[in-house]
């Protein structure tokens, strides 16, 4: 399978947006039934942040890697973000949220 070098941003744009809308809703209903919404914040922001950094590393014809990166980057910080919001109510609130649920 070959792909065009001019195609190739816009291929892995969309992939992670696909990608994106995938994870999102998951992780997002995790957030809201544990209690580890900090440690699922930390996760993907870091995650995201590794992920960027490594792009400042690549060189040459390594854009495959770079692809792959993009859309690790992209992923975890639209992940993040859900998390931050699922977050948000109990870090305004002048009282501790209550715990999630028990199954």
């Amino acid at each position: 399978m070959s792909i065009r070098l001019g195609s190739f941003f816009p291929l892995v744009v969309s992939l992670s947006a696909l990608l994106s809308g995938v994870v999102m809703p998951v992780v997002g209903a995790l957030a809201d039934r544990t209690q580890w919404k900090r440690e699922l914040l930390a996760l993907f922001a870091y995650l995201g942040a590794i992920a960027t950094m490594g792009l400042y590393f690549l060189q040459g014809d390594r854009f495959l890697l770079g692809g792959i990166l993009l859309v690790v980057a992209n992923v975890a910080y639209a992940v993040s973000l859900v998390v931050y919001f699922r977050r948000l109510p109990c870090q305004m609130s002048e009282t501790r949220c209550p715990p999630a649920p028990e199954r």
